[in-house]
Order: C-alpha cells, then structure tokens, then sequence
C-alpha cells in the first residue's frame, strides 16, 4: 500500500509520504513549487530545524503539517510500531534534550494539519490521518490530482510536460478543466471519470474532428510490446529486448528498476536500429522471392549484350528520364578495367573514374534522371562482352507496396505516406551497400542487381521500424 511503498525514517519523518500526498491526490509537486533559494544568508540555521531556515521554510511549513498527520504509522506502515504501542517516535529522539515523556510527536516540527489549518487532536480516538483524507477530498485541486494520477496509467506519459508546446498545453489545460467539472459533478465517481478520459479525443485519437495536437498523445511500446509486434508483422523475435537490454530499452524489472522510461533516448534509439537492422532480414525473404519470380511487378527489368574493347567503344541509349539504374557486368574470366561517360541530352559529359570489375561483378552507375546515352570503355585489347541491366522502379505498383506495408506497420497507409516513402526509396541508391543484404542471406546466386535491390528496400524497413509511428502507439 501507500505506507509500504513510501517508507520513513529518523530522518525523514515521513516527509517523503507527505510530498507524494501533495503530488498524488493534488497534483501538486512541492519540489518545484518554489525557487530553490543559494543565498547563504538565507540558509544560515541556528535552532537546527528546516522551519528556521529562510530558504527551507516555503516548502517544509507546507509538508510538516501533513507529515505529522502520518505520525501514528512507523517505518513500514505499522501503526503506533513504538515501545508499548503509543507512538512511532525513534529511540535518538527519545533520550535527547528535546523529548517530554508523553510526547507522540517531535516536538520542534509543526504540529499535524494541513494547508494552514492545525488538526484538533484532544479527540484521541480520531486518527489524524483519517482528518487529512477529508481535507484531501474536499480541496479545489483534488479532481485535477486525480486525473493527473490515473493519466500515464492510460497513456504512458504525464498530462502535463514542459515539451509541449504552448497550443498543446493550452489545449490540455481546458480539456483538464472540463474533465475536473465532470468529475465533480458525478460525485467524484471514479469510474465516470475513466469513461470520459477514453471518450476524449486524447484517448480515441479522432484525427477528423480535432486538432493535430491530439496525435502526440502517444506512448512508447514497452520492450515486451516492441518485441510481439515485430514478432506478429516481421516474424522476428528479438530475446535481447526482454533480456540484457531490458532495462536500457526502459523496461522494469519490479526489482531495481520499478518506473517505465517514458522519453525516448540516443541510447534507446540505437536499440531500435539494431533491431530494426535483424528484424529487417526476415522481410526480405518475401521480396527476395517476387524478385526471383521474374519479372516483379515493383520493377522494369531490361538487359541485353554489348561488345567493347579499348579500340571500340560501344554507346547504350538512355532515353528515358525516370529514375533508371544500370548495372554493367563483366562476363570476362579475368578482371577489367570499365570507364563509363554519361552523355546528357542538354549539357556536359559526365565522366566517371575508371572502375576495376572483377570477372563476373558489376559496376552500378548513379541513378539516371535524364535521357541521353551511356559510352563504355575498357581496357581490354580484345573485345568483351559486357551484360547490361537497367532496372526502373514501377511506380504504381511500388507505392501500392508502400501502402501496404505503412499500413501494416504504422497503421497509415494513405497516399501522402506512400509518396513520402517513395521518395525515400528512390533516395537509398545513394547509400545502399551490398552488404546490407549479405549480412541476411546468401547472395552467391544472386544477380548484382537483385542484391543492390534488397539492399534499398532493406533500408526501407529499417525506416519504418525506426520511426516514431512504429516506436509508438
């Protein structure tokens, strides 16, 4: 319970338990209530107390009085767990100058009450507490600490943060307004309360009928819940999130770590690519198949022969202006050297640095945005054949793909995502690596083309396990 989870001292005096009674029934937090005061004048202290010191007294003249109000229940939650039953009072206490015999309280702390007002307390049989609970439920901010208490148990973050904006703080403020008047007029029922918090906008996330604001009223998937989706959508299970990365990935374990990391972290991030990055290689297992089930429906696929040597050069068209690749093989048994120039129809020769192609590898040149044509040397004497592959990206059935698979794993899958992964996708040609598909399956039957293509679309799942819409619900 409450007692056993905030736990006194000698010390303490169950200041703690006063503090989270401020900030958990009101949703007040003391600790910054008032300007921490560095001025040593101010926190020069002669009689010993924290009600003697200037900059302590803002704080402690407010939470003392509640602390008393605890003073029947000890350390653990056990009531009047004193010598004889008759206080809680600890032993240092009991033989310094200070202590009377009879005393049920430390006598220079300010006596049990609450907002100003002291608890009469010559009624014995009346427990203080139980006085505190009806001055608790009848403060003007208990319905706002209420629903601040019960708010990250349904959406994972706290109602209010200093990162919201100024029009989703205003927006909250007067939807915390509204929810306080109901729950008041509902005679504090709390199960009213929890109907209206899900019935709010923040809870059903009605994009069409509300602000924007409403979409950041997200939460971050546990690393339970990050590793069964990936699970139910990649096939990939990912033990590491619920193991040694638990807790780094702001999971608890109810041990040491008993509170959620709600904020998203560098370190969390790295996380997330490297699952990302594993659980990415189940999906291209797919699409390795309807690539290899030629010809693809999200690809062009041309090819065709070409005879070169060092003394004939041969030219390739390059007619068409969207966002074509080609890939030049070297069917030689040995290996070569191949320069290629790209000849644009408006505009100055491209020439590209001579490329050492080992037998049977491929140069794969920029991505093409413009016609005109391709001249290809080598350094043969003899000439050679080299195979060409152009591949094109269909458009249409690309992004009806994008759509799938955005609505798959971010639950959007309408047309304005679907061009915006698009364009990512046609931006990966400048950093797809082989590699990155290397490091999933075999590639030693597969076409140099068909591993640059993996290699993209790899780099396209990772961006969608990456993102905030995956991260988060």
């Amino acid at each position: 319970g409450f007692l056993q989870q905030y736990q006194t001292n000698a010390t303490n005096r169950n200041r703690a338990r006063a503090r989270w009674t401020y900030q958990h029934f009101l949703g007040i937090d003391i600790e910054n209530s008032s300007t921490r005061n560095i001025d040593a004048s101010m926190l020069v202290d002669l009689q010993g107390t924290t009600t003697s010191r200037q900059a302590c007294k803002s704080c402690h003249d407010r939470i003392d009085p509640v602390a008393g109000a605890f003073q029947r229940y000890g350390s653990r939650g056990i009531y009047l767990d004193g010598a004889f039953g008759k206080d809680t009072i600890d032993h240092r206490y009991k033989i310094s100058q200070f202590y009377t015999q009879g005393d049920t309280w430390y006598r220079y702390m300010l006596a049990p009450g609450f907002e100003g007002e002291v608890f009469d307390l010559t009624n014995t049989s009346k427990d203080p507490l139980r006085i505190l609970a009806e001055h608790l439920s009848q403060h003007p901010k208990f319905p706002e600490g209420t629903i601040k208490f019960w708010w990250p148990a349904l959406f994972g973050e706290e109602f209010l943060s200093y990162k919201l904006d100024d029009n989703e703080l205003q927006l909250r403020l007067s939807w915390l307004n509204k929810l306080s008047d109901k729950f008041k007029s509902s005679g504090f029922n709390l199960k009213h309360l929890m109907l209206e918090i899900i019935m709010s906008p923040f809870f059903r996330n009605d994009l069409l009928s509300t602000p924007n604001v409403f979409k950041k009223s997200k939460r971050l998937l546990t690393p339970e819940e990050l590793r069964n989706k990936s699970l139910s959508i990649a096939r990939y299970d990912d033990a590491e999130l619920i193991t040694e990365q638990l807790i780094i990935y702001g999971g608890i374990d109810s041990y040491n770590v008993e509170r959620r990391q709600r904020t998203f972290s560098s370190m969390m991030y790295q996380i997330a690519k490297r699952h990302a990055t594993e659980a990415s290689c189940n999906l291209l297992t797919d699409l390795h198949q309807d690539f290899t089930d030629a010809p693809s429906n999200k690809i062009t696929l041309i090819q065709s022969n070409h005879s070169v040597s060092a003394s004939t050069p041969t030219i390739i068209p390059a007619n068409d202006t969207t966002h074509y690749q080609w890939f030049f093989k070297n069917t030689h048994s040995s290996p070569i050297n191949i320069q290629a120039s790209f000849i644009p129809g408006s505009g100055s020769t491209i020439d590209f640095e001579a490329y050492r192609v080992p037998a049977g590898a491929s140069w794969t040149s920029p991505q093409q945005i413009q016609s005109g044509e391709w001249l290809i040397t080598t350094d043969s004497a003899t000439p050679i054949t080299i195979e060409t592959t152009k591949i094109q990206p269909n458009k249409n059935s690309t992004i009806s793909y994008l759509k799938e698979i955005a609505f798959k794993f971010w639950g959007d899958g309408s047309d304005k995502t679907a061009d915006d992964l698009y364009t990512f996708y046609l931006s990966t040609h400048q950093v797809s690596e082989p590699n990155l598909v290397e490091t999933c399956t075999s590639t030693k039957a597969m076409p140099a083309w068909m591993i640059y293509e993996l290699a993209r679309w790899r780099l396209v799942y990772i961006r969608l396990m990456t993102d905030f819409n995956y991260l988060y619900e």
